[in-house]
């Protein structure tokens, strides 16, 4: 979930994510998204803490031999009983921000943009984070979250701490 709100990515493009798709450079990761909108690729180089949060999660459950595990392993494991080591299906992500937030995986795309113009972005930088083709895409998200506070500002406190 931190992941999807700190780069606005869609659930499908987070649930797609493989070893193949992150580059470690340093003490960053770019994630490499390929399966975007519009048969597009994106790419996102994470902060410095995100990318040790994503490094410290692959190693604690692939272990010491993650880089011969090969390029097609997926990013996110399911830890739950019932399907133990099986990837993250979009759905299964759907319902763990629905649990854990209380609110649709989408929103988090929202509040995103939303915290990007709230710290200065341009609409068209935004834009071109998201990935919108029309930059009145863009505004509709914008134009909604403007209608009244965000009400998910509470939820994500508590959860990033």
């Amino acid at each position: 979930m931190r992941l999807a709100l700190s780069t606005g990515r869609r659930v499908g493009e987070i649930a797609g994510l493989r070893w193949r798709d992150v580059r470690v450079t340093g003490m960053r990761i770019t994630l490499t998204f390929r399966h975007c909108k519009g048969n597009k690729s994106m790419s996102d180089t994470l902060s410095v803490p995100m990318s040790k949060v994503i490094l410290d999660w692959m190693n604690a459950f692939y272990g010491p031999k993650l880089k011969n595990r090969g390029p097609d392993i997926p990013l996110w494991m399911s830890l739950s009983n019932n399907s133990k080591g099986k990837p993250l299906s979009i759905t299964s992500l759907e319902e763990i921000s629905r649990r854990r937030l209380g609110v649709h995986f989408h929103a988090l795309r929202h509040t995103f943009a939303r915290i990007m113009e709230d710290q200065g972005a341009k609409v068209s930088d935004i834009q071109s984070r998201l990935g919108h083709e029309s930059l009145q895409t863009t505004g509709r998200y914008l134009a909604a979250l403007r209608r009244s506070d965000n009400p998910y500002a509470d939820v994500f406190d508590n959860l990033l701490g």
